[in-house]
């Protein structure tokens, strides 16, 4: 039985404009080399380290990034195997 730990997937930037919002499920952020592990968001995990430019929530399986005003700014949030979790960081930038 393998205990392989999620990994983040490339290219995870996400650009929106500052009335917009993107949503992403646990497998855009991450795969697992174990078959038969489902990947899912940790609730509660999603961080913005700039609220100012845009806001972060997990709702129903799903993350919810919303373009605040423009800038950048990080989001983390944990994805997890069901039986280890790995932190997922996503560049943001927000557009006028």
């Amino acid at each position: 039985m393998n205990n392989h730990a999620p990994v983040a997937k490339g290219s995870l930037n996400v650009s929106i404009r500052d009335n917009e919002n993107v949503e992403r499920i646990a497998t855009d952020l991450a795969s697992d080399q174990d078959s038969g592990d489902t990947l899912s968001l940790v609730g509660g995990s999603a961080i913005s380290n700039n609220i100012s430019v845009a806001t972060v929530s997990i709702t129903g399986g799903k993350l919810k990034i919303d373009g605040v005003a423009a800038g950048t700014t990080t989001v983390m949030v944990k994805v997890t195997d069901g039986k280890t979790s790995t932190d997922i960081t996503i560049p943001v930038t927000v557009t006028p």
